[in-house]
């Protein structure tokens, strides 16, 4: 068995007031370890891999095998839904001028996107930065620093305007 066969995740989380990586094993929902670093949570969730197995060994017990990533997807998907929907889906696509695959497309993507952005905002620590004004428009806007795991938006920024 390697323990790095198995799907463990890494992101950054705030707990009590303290900025900790949070490791978790896809394999194995109820573990989740932390650490002040990247790398020691990755190594932790390695050990808790391989203390886990040991322990289910000893008292005979299956241990998770780890999950497949599934990389090749035909992107074919068959639906059914009630002729109603089916109906209202198709009329939406043509006041849109787009096919009914097309639209079907358009409104998944939304909403994942739509609830991948929620989990995002969801993880992050907002900062407030100093207030810009708008010259043009008189608006005030707000600079928000945004704290997250991925390397390529850490520290990124985002402008919210805020009128009055």
């Amino acid at each position: 068995m390697n323990p790095r066969d198995y799907n463990i995740s890494i992101r950054r989380v705030l707990v009590d007031e303290d900025q900790l990586f949070e490791a978790r094993i896809r394999e194995l929902p109820d573990v989740t370890e932390y650490a002040d670093t990247m790398e020691e949570a990755y190594e932790l969730a390695l050990d808790t891999i391989e203390t886990t197995a040991e322990i289910f060994a000893e008292q005979g017990r299956a241990f998770p095998v780890p999950a497949l990533v599934v990389e090749d997807y035909s992107g074919r998907i068959t639906l059914r839904v009630p002729k109603s929907l089916h109906r209202r889906l198709a009329l939406e696509s043509d006041e849109e001028g787009i096919s009914l695959n097309q639209y079907l497309v358009s409104l998944l993507a939304y909403h994942v996107g739509t609830r991948f952005g929620r989990k995002r905002l969801n993880a992050q620590e907002w900062h407030h930065a100093p207030r810009e004004e708008n010259h043009k428009t008189g608006r005030k806007t707000h600079l928000q620093l945004i704290n997250c795991a991925e390397p390529q938006i850490e520290n990124g920024y985002r402008k919210v305007e805020k009128t009055g």
